[in-house]
């Protein structure tokens, strides 16, 4: 099936990704691989929707994080019930609800909107061709970059240090760092956002571009045109990816920040 999906790319030259678009998703990628639930696959130059093996590899890594989460509160529960704090004891079964619905969300978004995925790389690239600052672009991928490390450094650190002084829990901070992947969610959604908002913000530039009488007015109004139907598509197409994850954590936030405080 992969191999079908690789020929069927090769014949069809709109799936070549660019190289600098590569770099640019390559430590997003990263974090949906770690997570065993890649959105999609570039081989080749070339970009594919995720095949059977993909999913079936994404939905036994879920389980088997799940699974880890849940042997955490079954052996703490079981082991330190005369020391187990309540509110650790509600929280970590707390956090078996919370991160299962995260992580399962996470897996089927993976693979029902692999093909949706696809699409947002090969419209946005059409609008990178298009609408192209060299330097802020170079920005987005540092970026990228740097969130990335620092979601995994400042998780560990904190994760680390936190469990260091649970002396009863320090055998399980394990399983704590698989508590990243949720973090990993939210920086996919605010970086994308983050490629969207400098791409509208280089079409306004354009649109003031005063050098016009000096082009191809109609292929330029044509192909500006063209931009702004893409950036709004691509937009869509990250509401229908992440809408449902993002409302997942501002509804979290909500119940367990806003409210506690009233």
């Amino acid at each position: 099936m992969h191999n079908i999906q690789i020929l069927k790319a090769v014949k069809n030259n709109n799936n070549i990704v660019d190289k600098d678009i590569q770099s640019m998703l390559l430590p997003l990628n990263l974090m949906h691989y770690i997570m065993c639930c890649p959105r999609y696959h570039i081989k080749n130059n070339l970009i594919i929707p995720n095949g059977l093996i993909s999913h079936c590899v994404s939905i036994i890594g879920t389980i088997v994080f799940i699974a880890l989460l849940c042997y955490r509160t079954y052996v703490l529960s079981s082991e330190y019930t005369a020391m187990f704090d309540v509110l650790v004891y509600y929280y970590s079964y707390y956090d078996i609800v919370y991160y299962t619905f995260g992580l399962t969300m996470g897996c089927t978004l993976s693979i029902i909107q692999t093909k949706k995925n696809v699409e947002f790389v090969l419209i946005f690239q059409k609008v990178h061709r298009f609408l192209n600052d060299e330097t802020s672009f170079k920005n987005l991928i540092v970026f990228n970059w740097i969130f990335f490390v620092a979601a995994i450094v400042c998780h560990f650190f904190i994760v680390s240090g936190f469990f260091s002084l649970l002396t009863y829990y320090s055998k399980f901070v394990w399983t704590a760092y698989l508590l990243v992947f949720l973090d990993f969610y939210i920086i996919n959604v605010i970086r994308a956002i983050k490629l969207i908002e400098d791409k509208a913000r280089l079409w306004s530039l354009n649109l003031l571009n005063k050098n016009i009488e000096n082009m191809d007015v109609q292929n330029y109004c044509k192909r500006m045109f063209e931009s702004y139907f893409n950036i709004l598509k691509c937009y869509d197409i990250i509401k229908v990816c992440f809408q449902q994850f993002v409302s997942m954590i501002i509804t979290w936030l909500y119940d367990n920040l806003i409210v506690a405080e009233l």
